[in-house]
């Protein structure tokens, strides 16, 4: 469990840190006015970038169960941590529905 935590966390890293490198890189290969050589070394460059830095790497996982699965993106737990914690009362604005 603990590879798969530090691996998202090292990918998420690499998102950030080539990010910008990344979006640069393609509005110069998608500016047609460019010289051709300039673009297509922008387009090398862009496949030479590391696989795991792109947006689609990253899964959302439970802060405390780092459980992949079902994950609500606002509060970032899983169902079942997110069921247990409003059942007690420890999330704020969370009440149980019912009618």
């Amino acid at each position: 469990m603990k590879n798969i935590y530090w691996k998202n966390k090292n990918n998420r890293y690499l998102y950030k840190s080539i990010e910008k490198k990344r979006l640069v890189l393609k509005k110069v290969h998608e500016e047609l006015e460019l010289n051709k050589k300039i673009r297509t070394k922008s387009f090398y460059y862009i496949k030479n970038i590391n696989r795991r830095s792109s947006i689609s790497s990253i899964n959302n996982r439970c802060l405390l169960t780092n459980r992949g699965r079902s994950v609500y993106k606002k509060f970032k737990l899983s169902r079942l941590m997110f069921r247990d914690l409003a059942l007690k009362g420890l999330l704020v604005g969370v009440k149980k529905s019912s009618w």
